[in-house]
């Protein structure tokens, strides 16, 4: 376990973690990371989609695969900058010789002017080997001055480092800036669905049929975590057929994880709005001011769909959205019992 000052590092938060049991080989995705290591230009790798996606999953089992590079496991202690930053120079330290001990020093100041230690760190990975550093959850920090300091990081650093950032909301870097410039690689929940052929395999012991596993596969819309829960109330189940034709958000496993990864931590008034507008097949501004009596249904819709990645949009203009098949249904299910 890394130390260093007063603060002792926890060892798990620099390690990637176990992966689950049953883990299907997604090689289309770690090709893409792959390639990304392999590009030069690319400076940021954005894997940003919603809980139970499989971000986590995707990035530990590469990392481990690949076997180098740097791991930070972040929490919300980390929105501390001074933590934060302690916890990336403890694992580029472990890949990088010489850079724990000249960063460490400037970890303490970093709460107030994080711009010494990231010059530190910059010139120590400028004599380095190619370095990739994983963040993982990065979404728990939300502190713009982390944002900043990682950003200017970025500026000050060589083309052989590679910073992957795993996440539920976008971090706030400047992204369009990095688009422009070929600079970023963006995996969302789009690319991370399961196909039919992958569900297969995660779903295998179930001894489902093919069109059975599809049936899965279009009502989860390809959502790993959609897909677990559901094999999990299958094992309930003798009736195979009749579990996959009736299977939708109303299963209590799954109930029980949306509630607890998406309506837990929305505010009362959100959620009234979200189970009022739940009838609508797809929500636009005027339609959400119609249905819910608001006059910013555009407005709402648009930080809804920024903070939750299960309101899916529908065009390039952040005009149209929808709700995710299983949190529709969850929604439709609250809301009857609230009549």
């Amino acid at each position: 376990m890394a130390s260093g000052g007063e603060t002792s590092l926890v060892a798990t938060k620099l390690t990637p973690p176990t992966p689950p049991g049953r883990l299907v080989d997604r090689a289309r995705l770690s090709d893409a990371l792959d390639a990304a290591v392999a590009d030069p230009v690319v400076r940021v790798v954005l894997v940003s989609a919603p809980a139970g996606s499989g971000k986590s999953t995707l990035l530990a089992s590469w990392h481990r695969r690949r076997g180098v590079g740097a791991w930070v496991q972040a929490d919300s202690a980390d929105r501390d900058p001074a933590r934060f930053w302690s916890y990336v120079v403890g694992a580029l330290g472990d890949v990088v010789p010489g850079l724990e001990a000249a960063a460490r020093p400037a970890v303490s100041a970093a709460g107030s002017d994080a711009g010494p230690l990231v010059e530190r760190i910059a010139n120590e990975l400028t004599a380095s080997t190619p370095v990739v550093l994983v963040i993982d959850d990065y979404h728990l920090i939300g502190n713009p001055n982390v944002d900043d300091a990682l950003e200017r990081l970025l500026e000050l650093t060589p083309d052989t480092f590679l910073l992957v950032l795993g996440t539920r909301i976008d971090p706030g870097l400047r992204l369009s800036r990095l688009r422009v410039r070929s600079q970023l690689v963006e995996i969302r929940a789009d690319r991370l669905r399961f196909d039919a052929a992958e569900a297969q395999l995660l779903l295998d012991d179930r001894h489902l049929t093919r069109e059975q596993v599809a049936s899965l596969c279009e009502r989860t819309e390809g959502w790993a975590a959609g897909l677990v829960l559901a094999g999990l109330s299958l094992d309930r189940s003798d009736d195979h057929d009749g579990f996959v034709e009736a299977f939708q958000g109303d299963d209590r496993l799954v109930v029980d994880y949306l509630t607890d990864e998406y309506l837990a931590g929305v505010c009362d008034t959100d959620r009234q709005r979200m189970l009022e507008s739940a009838v609508l097949d797809q929500m636009t501004g005027p339609l959400i001011d119609a249905v819910c009596g608001s006059d910013d249904g555009a407005r709402w819709l648009r930080a809804l769909a920024s903070a939750n990645q299960l309101v899916i949009g529908l065009d390039n203009t952040d005009t149209a959205f929808r709700y995710h098949h299983l949190l529709r249904d969850l929604l439709l299910l609250e809301a009857e019992r609230d009549i």
